[in-house]
């Protein structure tokens, strides 16, 4: 499994020995870039490296839909009693945003984050031609940073999330069970901006709380739990403020049973899949730049008198 709480606490120490966004310049590197000549009086202009042009976010939105495929199997099903479960291809819409409330500071990286997914599932149907409704959402909120790296970033992610898939009508004889995958969410991110082309790479590992119906008594009462989530995009920026993305996503539930000969249903471990692609609309608001500092902005004439 990717590891990335590791990453995350990576992230947190690249911040803390940077402690300022790599952009900021010091005083001294912004007042002292002109010096009068010694010999002639003229003003010797130092080189220096090139800006960013991105400002600190102050809102993100996104709009975003595809389909999706979900397998469910079980490993070392000892007595083949138990039902896999497939999905082709189903829909969903998804939008999602981040808000920077604090506008000043390094604190301006930090911001507030959520994600709302609604999936249109088809009616699911047995082979002796039985049909059940479906359905199926998600959603998280949480905490995000960023950590500017000129024109690119790095980000974290910490977010509470569910995640549930259910089958109706099939309480008499359950075709499978209904899951309702409760988390922690850890992510971290990494964004690069080319000018109008995007890229964005985005890892996450879920500390499963819980899983609903597939750990109650008569499925699996002493079942663990693992899971993370890939997610990657290339987008074009047609405008400052707009662009468009297309992109995958994978999300993989894994499962230990740690059955015993007296349960129920007996299987060694189980795996929840879901494969999708995507595309959508995405919106940013940047901040206004932040005022100069006055000792910065000072001119010096061709006297070294500073005005």
């Amino acid at each position: 499994m990717i590891n990335c709480r590791a990453l995350f606490q990576g992230l947190l120490l690249a911040g803390g020995v940077l402690g300022v966004a790599p952009d900021a310049r010091t005083e001294d590197e912004t007042a002292g870039s002109s010096e009068p000549d010694k010999d002639t009086g003229a003003e010797q202009t130092e080189p220096r490296a090139r800006e960013s042009t991105r400002r600190a976010t102050l809102l993100e939105l996104g709009l975003d839909g595809g389909a999706f495929s979900r397998t469910f199997e079980y490993a070392d099903d000892l007595f083949g009693a138990l039902r896999p479960y497939e999905l082709e291809a189903a829909g969903f819409v998804a939008l999602e945003g981040a808000y920077f409330p604090i506008g000043a500071g390094d604190l301006r990286h930090i911001g507030v984050t959520g994600r709302y997914e609604h999936a249109f599932p088809p009616v699911s149907e047995t082979r002796d031609g039985r049909t059940f409704d479906t359905r199926s959402s998600a959603w998280q909120a949480g905490l995000t940073g960023r950590l500017p790296l000129g024109d690119h970033e790095l980000g974290a992610i910490v977010a509470y999330g569910r995640h549930d898939f259910e089958v109706s009508g099939d309480e008499a004889a359950p075709l499978v069970p209904d899951v309702d995958y409760e988390f922690l969410r850890l992510a971290v991110l990494g964004r690069l901006n080319f000018d109008e082309l995007l890229l964005g790479l985005e890892l996450g590992d879920r500390l499963m709380l819980g899983t609903g119906e597939l750990e109650a008594d008569v499925w699996f009462p002493r079942l663990s739990a693992q899971a993370i989530d890939v997610r990657a995009f290339v987008g074009y920026r047609f405008s400052s403020a707009f662009s468009v993305i297309v992109g995958a996503e994978l999300r993989r539930y894994a499962f230990s049973m740690n059955p015993r000969p007296e349960d129920a249903r007996v299987a060694g471990g189980a795996l929840d899949q879901y494969i999708a692609g995507f595309a959508g609309l995405g919106f940013s608001l940047e901040r206004e730049p932040e005022p100069k500092n006055p000792k910065a902005a000072r001119a010096v004439n061709r006297d070294g008198v500073v005005q």
